[in-house]
This record gives structure tokens, sequence and C-alpha cells, in this order.
């Protein structure tokens, strides 16, 4: 009996840590990929050149070539984001008219805070 218990007691261990560094791995996966949405973009052309040349193991030559290359793939994907933002919000405010007649007013209080909470993030998109 006293095997079981401790095998029990291990196996929970176990599984209590998995579902731990799987959610401490999320949560660091969920900033870093903030930081490149919305980090700075010199520090992010840096990250990703630095990134690419250990990886690549790039020459110094290669390395400012390939560093001028993301600044300029940069530019041109904020230019597209800002111009598919409008878009998605328009979307989303579309969704948010027909959804809100589909409610029961109980419901219609909870759906306008996460509305409200929905664009208060994307107002950082707006101004990136």
């Amino acid at each position: 009996m006293k095997n079981w218990k401790a095998i029990l007691a291990f196996v929970v261990v176990f599984i209590l840590g998995m579902i731990a560094g799987g959610a401490l791995t999320g949560v660091a996966a969920a900033r870093r990929l903030h930081r490149v949405l919305h980090g700075r973009p010199a520090f992010t052309a840096e990250q990703v050149t630095r990134r690419l040349t250990r990886q690549l193991r790039l020459d110094p030559g290669q390395r400012d070539q390939i560093l001028r290359l993301v600044q300029a793939a940069q530019v041109q994907i904020t230019d597209a984001r800002q111009q598919c933002v409008p878009h998605v919000l328009a979307a989303l405010d579309d969704f948010d008219a027909k959804a809100r007649v589909l409610l029961r007013p109980d419901q219609v209080e909870k759906f306008d805070k996460l509305v409200a909470e929905r664009k208060a993030k994307w107002a950082n998109y707006k101004s990136d």
C-alpha cells in the first residue's frame, strides 16, 4: 500500500510539473510575440538579424546586408498592417452590431465589456 501512495504522489507531482511548465512556456511565448509585434523596430530588426547570423553563421558583410533587408521588410509589413487594420476593425464592428441583437439583456453588459477590452487592445495596432 505504501508503494502505491509513493507512485501516486510521484505521478501527481509529475503532472503538476507538466501543467506548470506548459503554462509558463505559453506565457513566455506570448510575451515574446508581443515584443516582436510591438517592439521598437530597430530592436526587433537587430534581434532577427542576430538570430539569422547565429543560425546561418553570417559574416559581417552578410550581416549588415541582412540587417538592411530586415529593416526594409519591417517598413513594408508596417504599411501592410496599417492598410489591413481598418478593414479588420470594420469587420469586428459589424460582428459586434449583429451579435449584440442576438444576446439577452443580461449578456449584453458582459458583451460590451468584452468588446471594450478588445477595442483597447486593437488601439495599439491602429497607433503602430
